[in-house]
Protein backbone atom coordinates (compact mmCIF):
# COMPACT_ATOMS: atom_id res chain seq x y z
CA UNK A 1 0.00 0.00 0.00
CA UNK A 2 1.46 3.17 -0.90
CA UNK A 3 2.14 5.04 2.44
CA UNK A 4 -0.06 8.41 3.00
CA UNK A 5 2.88 10.76 2.85
CA UNK A 6 4.04 9.99 -0.49
CA UNK A 7 0.13 9.75 -2.09
CA UNK A 8 0.07 14.04 -0.86
CA UNK A 9 3.46 14.78 -1.75
CA UNK A 10 2.99 13.83 -5.41
CA UNK A 11 -0.15 15.56 -5.38
CA UNK A 12 2.26 18.38 -4.72
CA UNK A 13 4.42 17.47 -7.33
CA UNK A 14 1.70 16.89 -10.39
CA UNK A 15 1.99 20.78 -10.76
CA UNK A 16 5.59 21.13 -11.23
CA UNK A 17 6.90 22.23 -15.05
CA UNK A 18 9.95 22.13 -16.73
CA UNK A 19 11.64 25.36 -16.03
CA UNK A 20 14.19 25.12 -18.90
CA UNK A 21 14.34 28.28 -21.22
CA UNK A 22 12.70 30.37 -18.74
CA UNK A 23 14.87 33.22 -17.47
CA UNK A 24 15.81 33.99 -14.06
CA UNK A 25 18.59 36.02 -11.91
CA UNK A 26 21.25 34.83 -11.02
CA UNK A 27 23.83 35.97 -7.99
CA UNK A 28 27.15 35.35 -6.12
CA UNK A 29 30.53 36.19 -5.50
CA UNK A 30 33.77 35.98 -7.18
CA UNK A 31 37.05 35.97 -5.44
CA UNK A 32 40.49 34.55 -5.81
CA UNK A 33 39.77 31.98 -2.86
CA UNK A 34 40.79 34.41 -0.45
CA UNK A 35 39.69 38.16 -1.36
CA UNK A 36 36.78 39.64 -3.12
CA UNK A 37 37.71 40.20 -6.96
CA UNK A 38 35.85 43.73 -7.57
CA UNK A 39 36.02 44.67 -11.26
CA UNK A 40 35.29 41.12 -12.36
CA UNK A 41 33.29 40.43 -15.64
CA UNK A 42 30.71 38.20 -15.66
CA UNK A 43 28.72 37.43 -19.42
CA UNK A 44 26.67 35.11 -21.35
CA UNK A 45 28.74 33.58 -23.88
CA UNK A 46 27.52 34.83 -27.43
CA UNK A 47 25.70 37.89 -26.13
CA UNK A 48 26.01 41.21 -25.10
CA UNK A 49 24.52 40.26 -21.22
CA UNK A 50 27.72 41.59 -18.82
CA UNK A 51 28.18 42.51 -15.14
CA UNK A 52 30.46 43.75 -13.24
CA UNK A 53 31.63 42.67 -9.67
CA UNK A 54 31.13 45.27 -7.25
CA UNK A 55 33.67 45.92 -4.69
CA UNK A 56 32.93 43.05 -2.72
CA UNK A 57 33.06 40.60 -5.36
CA UNK A 58 29.23 40.46 -5.84
CA UNK A 59 26.90 40.30 -9.44
CA UNK A 60 23.96 39.79 -10.58
CA UNK A 61 22.70 38.83 -13.45
CA UNK A 62 19.80 37.53 -15.61
CA UNK A 63 20.51 34.05 -17.64
CA UNK A 64 18.30 30.96 -19.30
CA UNK A 65 18.65 27.40 -18.52
CA UNK A 66 21.25 26.35 -21.43
CA UNK A 67 23.44 29.55 -21.11
CA UNK A 68 27.04 29.38 -20.24
CA UNK A 69 28.22 32.28 -18.31
CA UNK A 70 31.98 33.48 -18.82
CA UNK A 71 33.66 34.58 -15.08
CA UNK A 72 37.21 36.63 -16.23
CA UNK A 73 39.88 38.97 -14.81
CA UNK A 74 42.88 40.09 -15.70
CA UNK A 75 45.69 37.85 -14.81
CA UNK A 76 43.42 35.46 -13.67
CA UNK A 77 42.27 31.89 -15.96
CA UNK A 78 38.51 32.69 -16.91
CA UNK A 79 36.03 30.26 -15.82
CA UNK A 80 32.33 29.35 -17.90
CA UNK A 81 29.61 27.60 -15.91
CA UNK A 82 26.96 26.00 -17.02
CA UNK A 83 23.34 27.68 -16.36
CA UNK A 84 20.70 24.72 -15.39
CA UNK A 85 17.08 24.83 -14.19
CA UNK A 86 18.53 25.14 -10.88
CA UNK A 87 21.04 27.73 -11.13
CA UNK A 88 20.57 30.66 -9.18
CA UNK A 89 23.92 31.14 -6.58
CA UNK A 90 27.22 30.41 -8.41
CA UNK A 91 29.97 31.81 -6.34
CA UNK A 92 33.22 30.93 -8.86
CA UNK A 93 36.59 31.38 -7.32
CA UNK A 94 39.37 32.27 -10.26
CA UNK A 95 42.88 30.95 -10.64
CA UNK A 96 45.96 33.13 -11.15
CA UNK A 97 46.97 32.85 -15.17
CA UNK A 98 50.59 31.75 -15.11
CA UNK A 99 52.66 31.96 -18.07
CA UNK A 100 56.10 30.98 -18.62
CA UNK A 101 58.84 33.45 -19.45
CA UNK A 102 59.97 34.18 -22.99
CA UNK A 103 56.78 32.85 -24.33
CA UNK A 104 55.29 34.48 -26.96
CA UNK A 105 51.62 34.70 -27.51
CA UNK A 106 50.05 34.82 -31.18
CA UNK A 107 46.69 36.93 -30.64
CA UNK A 108 43.91 34.75 -31.50
CA UNK A 109 44.88 31.61 -30.87
CA UNK A 110 46.16 29.25 -28.05
CA UNK A 111 49.47 28.08 -30.01
CA UNK A 112 52.92 29.71 -28.43
CA UNK A 113 56.05 30.00 -30.31
CA UNK A 114 59.34 28.73 -29.13
CA UNK A 115 62.81 27.66 -30.42
CA UNK A 116 63.24 25.32 -27.07
CA UNK A 117 60.41 23.19 -27.77
CA UNK A 118 62.58 19.71 -27.02
CA UNK A 119 63.47 22.13 -23.68
CA UNK A 120 59.75 23.00 -23.11
CA UNK A 121 58.92 19.46 -23.33
CA UNK A 122 60.82 18.43 -19.76
CA UNK A 123 59.21 21.20 -17.70
CA UNK A 124 55.61 21.97 -19.73
CA UNK A 125 52.94 18.96 -19.05
CA UNK A 126 50.84 20.25 -22.16
CA UNK A 127 53.59 19.42 -24.56
CA UNK A 128 53.55 16.19 -26.44
CA UNK A 129 56.82 14.25 -28.35
CA UNK A 130 55.03 12.91 -31.41
CA UNK A 131 56.37 11.33 -34.75
CA UNK A 132 56.15 14.82 -35.79
CA UNK A 133 58.22 16.32 -33.20
CA UNK A 134 56.99 18.14 -30.00
CA UNK A 135 53.37 19.86 -30.06
CA UNK A 136 52.23 21.97 -27.84
CA UNK A 137 48.37 20.15 -27.37
CA UNK A 138 46.94 23.89 -26.68
CA UNK A 139 48.06 24.12 -30.76
CA UNK A 140 45.24 21.56 -31.56
CA UNK A 141 41.94 22.13 -32.65
CA UNK A 142 40.01 20.01 -30.15
CA UNK A 143 40.29 18.77 -26.68
CA UNK A 144 43.50 16.73 -25.43
CA UNK A 145 42.83 14.19 -22.80
CA UNK A 146 45.88 13.62 -20.46
CA UNK A 147 46.77 11.31 -17.52
CA UNK A 148 50.20 11.74 -16.07
CA UNK A 149 52.48 9.35 -13.84
CA UNK A 150 51.06 11.24 -10.53
CA UNK A 151 47.51 9.71 -11.84
CA UNK A 152 48.85 6.45 -12.56
CA UNK A 153 48.43 3.06 -10.20
CA UNK A 154 51.05 1.45 -10.77
CA UNK A 155 49.40 -1.90 -10.19
CA UNK A 156 48.58 -1.73 -13.63
CA UNK A 157 50.84 -4.20 -15.11
CA UNK A 158 50.95 -2.87 -18.63
CA UNK A 159 49.41 0.05 -20.87
CA UNK A 160 46.16 -1.89 -21.44
CA UNK A 161 45.43 -2.11 -17.40
CA UNK A 162 46.17 2.04 -17.28
CA UNK A 163 43.64 2.74 -20.38
CA UNK A 164 41.13 0.32 -18.77
CA UNK A 165 41.06 1.69 -15.60
CA UNK A 166 41.98 5.17 -15.50
CA UNK A 167 41.27 6.74 -18.67
CA UNK A 168 37.57 7.41 -19.76
CA UNK A 169 36.43 6.95 -22.96
CA UNK A 170 38.42 3.97 -24.34
CA UNK A 171 37.46 0.32 -24.70
CA UNK A 172 39.83 -2.49 -24.50
CA UNK A 173 39.82 -5.91 -26.20
CA UNK A 174 42.64 -8.81 -24.64
CA UNK A 175 45.42 -8.15 -21.76
CA UNK A 176 48.92 -7.34 -20.73
CA UNK A 177 49.72 -11.38 -21.20
CA UNK A 178 48.46 -12.37 -25.01
CA UNK A 179 48.03 -8.43 -25.96
CA UNK A 180 45.16 -6.62 -27.01
CA UNK A 181 43.56 -3.26 -28.93
CA UNK A 182 42.49 -0.23 -28.07
CA UNK A 183 38.86 1.12 -29.49
CA UNK A 184 38.98 5.53 -29.00
CA UNK A 185 35.16 6.84 -28.43
CA UNK A 186 34.84 9.39 -31.28
CA UNK A 187 31.73 8.69 -32.95
CA UNK A 188 28.02 8.41 -31.49
CA UNK A 189 27.91 4.72 -32.74
CA UNK A 190 28.95 1.74 -30.58
CA UNK A 191 29.64 -0.21 -33.59
CA UNK A 192 32.99 1.38 -34.44
CA UNK A 193 35.64 -1.29 -34.42
CA UNK A 194 38.63 0.47 -35.99
CA UNK A 195 41.67 0.38 -33.28
CA UNK A 196 43.82 2.78 -32.37
CA UNK A 197 47.21 3.22 -32.93
CA UNK A 198 50.30 4.13 -30.57
CA UNK A 199 52.64 7.00 -30.63
CA UNK A 200 55.27 6.37 -28.27
CA UNK A 201 58.18 8.54 -27.99
CA UNK A 202 57.85 9.74 -31.76
CA UNK A 203 57.73 5.79 -33.03
CA UNK A 204 54.34 4.92 -34.25
CA UNK A 205 53.17 1.41 -33.58
CA UNK A 206 49.98 -0.68 -35.00
CA UNK A 207 50.32 -3.10 -32.25
CA UNK A 208 49.30 -2.54 -28.11
CA UNK A 209 52.67 -1.60 -26.88
CA UNK A 210 52.41 -3.78 -24.18
CA UNK A 211 56.47 -4.26 -23.16
CA UNK A 212 56.19 -0.56 -21.83
CA UNK A 213 56.74 -0.17 -18.35
CA UNK A 214 53.96 1.20 -16.67
CA UNK A 215 56.36 3.13 -14.22
CA UNK A 216 58.34 4.35 -17.15
CA UNK A 217 55.34 6.52 -18.29
CA UNK A 218 55.75 9.82 -18.13
CA UNK A 219 51.98 10.98 -19.54
CA UNK A 220 49.53 9.95 -21.87
CA UNK A 221 47.66 11.72 -24.79
CA UNK A 222 44.07 10.32 -26.75
CA UNK A 223 43.94 12.04 -30.08
CA UNK A 224 40.46 11.39 -31.49
CA UNK A 225 39.83 14.15 -33.65
CA UNK A 226 40.05 14.66 -36.95
CA UNK A 227 42.59 17.32 -37.36
CA UNK A 228 44.68 15.80 -34.89
CA UNK A 229 45.39 12.50 -36.32
CA UNK A 230 45.12 13.58 -39.88
CA UNK A 231 49.65 13.24 -39.86
CA UNK A 232 49.18 10.02 -39.18
CA UNK A 233 47.16 8.99 -42.44
CA UNK A 234 44.76 6.08 -42.61
CA UNK A 235 46.65 4.47 -39.70
CA UNK A 236 45.01 7.03 -37.42
CA UNK A 237 41.35 7.01 -38.18
CA UNK A 238 40.79 4.91 -35.00
CA UNK A 239 42.45 7.33 -33.07
CA UNK A 240 45.95 7.95 -31.78
CA UNK A 241 47.33 7.17 -28.04
CA UNK A 242 50.84 9.07 -27.35
CA UNK A 243 52.90 7.96 -24.70
CA UNK A 244 55.62 9.73 -23.84
CA UNK A 245 57.91 7.69 -21.33
CA UNK A 246 60.67 8.86 -18.94
CA UNK A 247 63.25 6.63 -21.42
CA UNK A 248 64.58 7.09 -24.55
CA UNK A 249 64.48 3.93 -27.57
CA UNK A 250 62.47 1.70 -25.94
CA UNK A 251 61.91 -1.72 -27.46
CA UNK A 252 59.84 -4.63 -26.88
CA UNK A 253 61.48 -6.86 -24.44
CA UNK A 254 63.84 -4.00 -22.76
CA UNK A 255 61.80 -3.52 -19.81
CA UNK A 256 60.77 -6.35 -17.03
CA UNK A 257 56.72 -6.01 -16.18
CA UNK A 258 56.22 -4.09 -12.45
CA UNK A 259 55.04 -5.72 -9.56
CA UNK A 260 51.02 -5.77 -9.94
CA UNK A 261 50.75 -4.56 -6.10
CA UNK A 262 52.71 -1.84 -6.31
CA UNK A 263 50.60 1.62 -6.10
CA UNK A 264 51.76 4.60 -5.81
CA UNK A 265 54.44 5.01 -3.38
CA UNK A 266 52.00 7.32 -0.96
CA UNK A 267 50.45 5.15 2.01
CA UNK A 268 47.39 5.91 3.38
CA UNK A 269 47.64 8.03 7.01
CA UNK A 270 44.13 7.40 8.14
CA UNK A 271 43.33 11.47 7.88
CA UNK A 272 39.64 11.20 8.13
CA UNK A 273 36.64 12.23 10.35
CA UNK A 274 34.74 9.44 12.33
CA UNK A 275 31.24 10.17 13.02
CA UNK A 276 32.10 11.64 16.66
CA UNK A 277 34.55 14.55 15.03
CA UNK A 278 31.51 14.96 11.60
CA UNK A 279 28.95 15.50 14.75
CA UNK A 280 30.93 18.61 16.09
CA UNK A 281 31.31 19.87 12.54
CA UNK A 282 27.82 19.90 11.94
CA UNK A 283 24.91 22.66 11.91
CA UNK A 284 23.89 23.45 15.88
CA UNK A 285 20.29 22.02 14.96
CA UNK A 286 21.54 18.90 14.22
CA UNK A 287 23.91 18.46 16.92
CA UNK A 288 21.16 19.25 19.52
CA UNK A 289 19.43 16.37 18.04
CA UNK A 290 21.55 14.18 18.42
CA UNK A 291 22.14 15.11 21.89
CA UNK A 292 18.03 13.94 22.30
CA UNK A 293 17.62 10.90 24.87
CA UNK A 294 14.49 10.76 23.48
CA UNK A 295 11.92 10.31 20.34
CA UNK A 296 9.66 13.32 22.40
CA UNK A 297 12.48 15.36 23.50
CA UNK A 298 14.19 15.36 19.76
CA UNK A 299 10.62 16.48 18.48
CA UNK A 300 10.85 19.13 20.84
CA UNK A 301 14.24 20.22 19.77
CA UNK A 302 13.66 19.95 16.14
CA UNK A 303 10.25 22.49 16.61
CA UNK A 304 12.65 24.66 18.64
CA UNK A 305 15.00 25.35 15.45
CA UNK A 306 12.16 25.39 12.99
CA UNK A 307 11.45 28.94 12.95
CA UNK A 308 14.96 29.92 12.14
CA UNK A 309 15.68 27.44 9.22
CA UNK A 310 12.25 27.01 7.91
CA UNK A 311 12.77 28.13 4.93
CA UNK A 312 15.96 26.20 4.44
CA UNK A 313 15.61 22.77 2.72
CA UNK A 314 18.63 21.14 4.33
CA UNK A 315 17.29 21.44 7.58
CA UNK A 316 14.81 18.89 6.56
CA UNK A 317 16.72 16.69 5.09
CA UNK A 318 19.06 16.48 7.80
CA UNK A 319 16.33 16.14 10.09
CA UNK A 320 14.39 13.58 7.95
CA UNK A 321 18.04 11.43 7.72
CA UNK A 322 18.06 11.77 11.77
CA UNK A 323 14.21 10.59 12.72
CA UNK A 324 15.06 7.49 10.20
CA UNK A 325 18.29 6.24 11.66
CA UNK A 326 17.83 7.00 15.36
CA UNK A 327 14.22 6.60 15.92
CA UNK A 328 12.92 5.01 13.01
CA UNK A 329 10.17 7.13 12.76
CA UNK A 330 9.56 6.89 8.67
CA UNK A 331 6.47 8.44 8.82
CA UNK A 332 7.20 11.41 10.86
CA UNK A 333 10.30 11.62 9.09
CA UNK A 334 8.83 11.96 5.38
CA UNK A 335 6.00 14.28 6.19
CA UNK A 336 8.86 17.09 7.63
CA UNK A 337 9.66 17.08 3.24
CA UNK A 338 5.90 16.69 3.05
CA UNK A 339 4.72 19.46 4.86
CA UNK A 340 7.79 21.80 3.20
CA UNK A 341 6.90 20.33 -0.45
CA UNK A 342 7.09 23.92 -1.71
CA UNK A 343 10.83 24.31 -0.73
CA UNK A 344 11.46 20.95 -2.68
CA UNK A 345 8.88 20.50 -6.15
CA UNK A 346 10.97 22.58 -8.36
CA UNK A 347 14.61 21.91 -7.26
CA UNK A 348 15.71 18.48 -8.86
CA UNK A 349 18.85 18.93 -7.27
CA UNK A 350 17.00 18.71 -4.00
CA UNK A 351 14.37 16.10 -5.09
CA UNK A 352 17.35 13.55 -5.84
CA UNK A 353 18.86 14.33 -2.71
CA UNK A 354 15.58 13.04 -0.71
CA UNK A 355 15.77 9.77 -3.35
CA UNK A 356 19.04 9.23 -2.24
CA UNK A 357 18.10 9.29 1.52
CA UNK A 358 14.56 6.79 0.62
CA UNK A 359 16.94 4.96 -0.63
CA UNK A 360 19.02 4.63 1.83
CA UNK A 361 16.59 3.56 4.52
CA UNK A 362 14.93 1.41 2.25
CA UNK A 363 12.43 2.58 0.89
CA UNK A 364 12.74 2.16 -2.47
CA UNK A 365 8.87 3.04 -4.15
CA UNK A 366 9.09 6.17 -2.52
CA UNK A 367 12.29 6.44 -4.48
CA UNK A 368 11.33 5.32 -7.63
CA UNK A 369 8.40 8.14 -7.77
CA UNK A 370 10.83 11.05 -6.98
CA UNK A 371 13.48 9.53 -10.08
CA UNK A 372 9.92 9.71 -12.10
CA UNK A 373 9.04 12.95 -11.52
CA UNK A 374 13.07 14.10 -12.06
CA UNK A 375 13.07 12.42 -15.73
CA UNK A 376 9.50 14.00 -16.33
CA UNK A 377 11.57 17.33 -15.30
CA UNK A 378 15.21 16.32 -17.13
CA UNK A 379 14.23 14.21 -20.29
CA UNK A 380 17.32 15.79 -21.69
CA UNK A 381 19.77 14.32 -19.20
CA UNK A 382 21.16 10.47 -19.83
CA UNK A 383 21.38 9.98 -15.92
CA UNK A 384 17.61 10.91 -15.53
CA UNK A 385 17.19 7.57 -17.69
CA UNK A 386 19.83 5.71 -15.77
CA UNK A 387 18.60 6.63 -12.18
CA UNK A 388 14.64 5.60 -13.33
CA UNK A 389 15.85 2.31 -14.96
CA UNK A 390 17.73 1.71 -11.63
CA UNK A 391 14.65 2.70 -9.62
CA UNK A 392 12.77 0.59 -11.88
CA UNK A 393 14.77 -2.52 -11.69
CA UNK A 394 15.00 -2.13 -7.39
CA UNK A 395 11.04 -2.44 -7.11
CA UNK A 396 10.96 -5.12 -9.37
CA UNK A 397 9.77 -4.07 -12.62
CA UNK A 398 12.28 -4.85 -14.98
CA UNK A 399 10.51 -4.61 -17.91
CA UNK A 400 10.14 -0.88 -17.76
CA UNK A 401 13.94 -0.74 -16.49
CA UNK A 402 15.15 -2.17 -20.09
CA UNK A 403 12.40 -0.54 -22.12
CA UNK A 404 14.03 2.93 -20.58
CA UNK A 405 17.81 1.73 -21.17
CA UNK A 406 16.83 0.81 -24.64
CA UNK A 407 15.15 3.99 -25.71
CA UNK A 408 18.51 6.06 -23.67
CA UNK A 409 20.28 4.06 -26.43
CA UNK A 410 17.82 4.97 -29.45
CA UNK A 411 18.27 8.58 -28.45
CA UNK A 412 21.92 8.14 -27.82
CA UNK A 413 22.86 6.58 -31.48
CA UNK A 414 20.16 8.90 -33.09
CA UNK A 415 21.44 11.69 -32.04
CA UNK A 416 18.21 13.34 -30.17
CA UNK A 417 20.36 13.57 -26.53
CA UNK A 418 23.89 14.39 -27.03
CA UNK A 419 26.53 13.73 -24.79
CA UNK A 420 30.46 13.61 -24.03
CA UNK A 421 30.68 9.77 -25.98
CA UNK A 422 33.85 9.68 -24.67
CA UNK A 423 33.12 9.11 -21.07
CA UNK A 424 28.92 8.06 -21.67
CA UNK A 425 29.19 5.58 -24.17
CA UNK A 426 31.32 3.17 -22.15
CA UNK A 427 30.00 3.35 -19.22
CA UNK A 428 26.33 2.67 -21.06
CA UNK A 429 27.71 -0.19 -22.00
CA UNK A 430 28.84 -1.45 -18.63
CA UNK A 431 25.25 -0.70 -17.42
CA UNK A 432 23.87 -2.70 -19.76
CA UNK A 433 25.98 -5.65 -19.52
CA UNK A 434 25.52 -5.02 -15.86
CA UNK A 435 21.26 -4.92 -16.15
CA UNK A 436 21.17 -7.91 -18.66
CA UNK A 437 23.36 -10.22 -15.70
CA UNK A 438 20.64 -10.45 -13.64
CA UNK A 439 18.05 -9.43 -15.48
CA UNK A 440 16.06 -11.94 -18.39
CA UNK A 441 13.63 -9.10 -19.40
CA UNK A 442 17.38 -7.37 -20.98
CA UNK A 443 18.42 -8.67 -23.74
CA UNK A 444 21.24 -7.72 -26.31
CA UNK A 445 21.02 -9.81 -29.11
CA UNK A 446 24.07 -12.53 -30.12
CA UNK A 447 26.00 -9.96 -31.46
CA UNK A 448 25.90 -6.95 -29.00
CA UNK A 449 26.28 -8.80 -26.37
CA UNK A 450 29.77 -10.81 -27.64
CA UNK A 451 31.03 -7.47 -28.36
CA UNK A 452 30.61 -5.94 -25.37
CA UNK A 453 31.48 -9.29 -23.42
CA UNK A 454 34.59 -9.16 -25.23
CA UNK A 455 35.20 -5.61 -24.59
CA UNK A 456 34.77 -5.61 -21.30
CA UNK A 457 35.55 -9.27 -20.63
CA UNK A 458 38.41 -7.78 -17.87
CA UNK A 459 35.71 -6.38 -15.93
CA UNK A 460 32.94 -9.48 -15.76
CA UNK A 461 33.00 -11.12 -12.49
CA UNK A 462 34.67 -8.10 -10.59
CA UNK A 463 34.22 -5.52 -8.09
CA UNK A 464 32.61 -2.80 -9.56
CA UNK A 465 31.57 1.15 -8.12
CA UNK A 466 29.25 3.24 -9.33
CA UNK A 467 29.61 6.94 -7.66
CA UNK A 468 26.57 9.15 -8.18
CA UNK A 469 26.20 12.63 -6.56
CA UNK A 470 22.79 14.87 -6.43
CA UNK A 471 24.02 18.22 -7.06
CA UNK A 472 26.00 18.39 -11.19
CA UNK A 473 28.31 21.23 -8.94
CA UNK A 474 29.34 19.26 -6.34
CA UNK A 475 33.56 19.06 -6.02
CA UNK A 476 35.14 16.66 -4.06
CA UNK A 477 37.96 13.79 -4.02
CA UNK A 478 37.65 10.29 -3.41
CA UNK A 479 40.42 8.24 -2.31
CA UNK A 480 40.59 4.30 -2.56
CA UNK A 481 42.83 2.27 0.04
CA UNK A 482 43.90 -1.20 -1.25
CA UNK A 483 44.10 -3.76 1.47
CA UNK A 484 47.91 -2.90 1.44
CA UNK A 485 46.97 0.30 2.65
CA UNK A 486 48.22 2.04 -1.13
CA UNK A 487 46.18 4.86 -2.54
CA UNK A 488 44.61 6.11 -5.19
CA UNK A 489 42.40 9.69 -5.12
CA UNK A 490 40.34 10.80 -8.11
CA UNK A 491 39.81 14.38 -7.96
CA UNK A 492 36.21 15.65 -9.00
CA UNK A 493 37.25 19.76 -9.03
CA UNK A 494 37.28 22.48 -11.59
CA UNK A 495 40.83 22.84 -10.55
CA UNK A 496 41.84 19.77 -11.89
CA UNK A 497 40.13 19.56 -14.82
CA UNK A 498 38.56 22.96 -15.91
CA UNK A 499 35.52 21.85 -18.18
CA UNK A 500 35.13 18.88 -15.92
CA UNK A 501 31.86 19.90 -14.71
CA UNK A 502 31.06 22.02 -17.29
CA UNK A 503 30.74 18.88 -19.89
CA UNK A 504 28.95 16.96 -17.29
CA UNK A 505 26.68 19.79 -16.80
CA UNK A 506 25.99 20.18 -20.64
CA UNK A 507 25.67 16.49 -21.20
CA UNK A 508 23.00 15.90 -18.35
CA UNK A 509 25.38 13.03 -16.16
CA UNK A 510 26.77 12.83 -13.10
CA UNK A 511 28.25 9.63 -12.16
CA UNK A 512 31.61 7.50 -12.51
CA UNK A 513 32.35 3.70 -12.42
CA UNK A 514 35.52 1.80 -11.23
CA UNK A 515 36.70 -1.79 -10.79
CA UNK A 516 38.87 -2.72 -7.87
CA UNK A 517 41.63 -5.20 -8.12
CA UNK A 518 40.22 -8.18 -6.25
CA UNK A 519 43.62 -10.19 -6.56
CA UNK A 520 44.69 -8.53 -3.37
CA UNK A 521 42.51 -10.24 -0.85
CA UNK A 522 41.15 -7.90 2.21
CA UNK A 523 39.41 -5.41 2.18
CA UNK A 524 39.33 -1.64 0.35
CA UNK A 525 38.00 1.08 1.88
CA UNK A 526 36.91 3.74 -0.24
CA UNK A 527 37.03 7.96 1.63
CA UNK A 528 35.64 11.24 0.59
CA UNK A 529 36.47 14.72 0.98
CA UNK A 530 34.43 17.37 0.20
CA UNK A 531 35.72 20.44 -1.53
CA UNK A 532 32.05 22.16 -2.05
CA UNK A 533 29.94 23.48 -4.56
CA UNK A 534 29.14 26.67 -5.76
CA UNK A 535 25.87 27.26 -3.40
CA UNK A 536 27.89 27.03 -0.81
CA UNK A 537 25.20 24.23 0.32
CA UNK A 538 26.15 20.62 1.43
CA UNK A 539 25.32 17.83 -1.17
CA UNK A 540 25.10 13.71 -1.37
CA UNK A 541 27.36 10.78 -2.63
CA UNK A 542 25.62 7.64 -3.54
CA UNK A 543 28.07 4.85 -4.04
CA UNK A 544 26.66 1.04 -5.90
CA UNK A 545 28.85 -1.76 -4.68
CA UNK A 546 28.72 -4.57 -7.26
CA UNK A 547 29.91 -7.86 -6.55
CA UNK A 548 30.41 -10.61 -9.55
CA UNK A 549 29.70 -7.48 -11.78
CA UNK A 550 27.62 -8.78 -15.49
CA UNK A 551 26.91 -11.97 -14.39
CA UNK A 552 24.34 -13.89 -13.04
CA UNK A 553 25.50 -14.18 -9.24
CA UNK A 554 25.58 -10.35 -9.54
CA UNK A 555 24.91 -8.71 -6.19
CA UNK A 556 24.91 -5.01 -5.51
CA UNK A 557 24.56 -2.96 -2.03
CA UNK A 558 24.04 0.98 -1.78
CA UNK A 559 25.69 3.57 0.41
CA UNK A 560 24.75 7.22 0.82
CA UNK A 561 26.88 9.88 2.09
CA UNK A 562 26.04 13.68 2.77
CA UNK A 563 29.06 16.00 2.04
CA UNK A 564 28.72 18.98 4.93
CA UNK A 565 32.25 19.48 5.96
CA UNK A 566 34.59 21.47 3.69
CA UNK A 567 38.10 20.01 3.10
CA UNK A 568 37.36 17.01 5.83
CA UNK A 569 37.69 13.65 4.89
CA UNK A 570 35.31 10.71 6.25
CA UNK A 571 34.80 6.85 5.29
CA UNK A 572 32.29 6.13 2.72
CA UNK A 573 32.11 2.21 2.72
CA UNK A 574 34.41 -0.64 3.16
CA UNK A 575 34.34 -2.92 0.18
CA UNK A 576 35.99 -6.65 0.03
CA UNK A 577 36.60 -9.36 2.35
Amino acid sequence: MKPVYLSVLLFLLVQLGSAAGDERLIKGRVTDGISALAGAEVQVENSEVLAVTDEKGYYQIKAEVGDILNFSYTGFESRRVFVEDVTRIVNVTLLVEYKELGEVTITGSNRKKSQNTKEDYYYDKEMLWTAFGYKDQRAFSGNVRFLYDDQMTSAALCVLDILRNQFPGVSIRGNCSSGGSVQIRGGSSISNDTPAIFDVDGQVFTDTPVWINPNNIKRIAVLNNLNMTIPYGAAGNGGVIVINTNVSGVTPGMLKRPDPMRFNPRRYDGDVLDEEAMLRNAPEYLKALHRSNSFTEAEATLESFREVYRQYPYFYLDAMDYFMTKWNKTDFASGLILENAHLFSENPVLLKAVAYLYEKHGLEDDARELYKKIYSLRTSYPQSYLDLAHSYQNTGEAGKAAALLFRLGTLFEEGMIKTDTLEFGPYYERELLSFEGINDKVSLGAELRKKLREENASYLGGKRIVLEWNDSEAEFIVQFVNPNKQVYDWIHSTAADRDLILNEQVYGWSSKDFFLDDTLGGAWMINVKYLGNRASTQSYLKATFYDNYGLPTQSEKKYVLTLRVKGAGQQLAQFGN
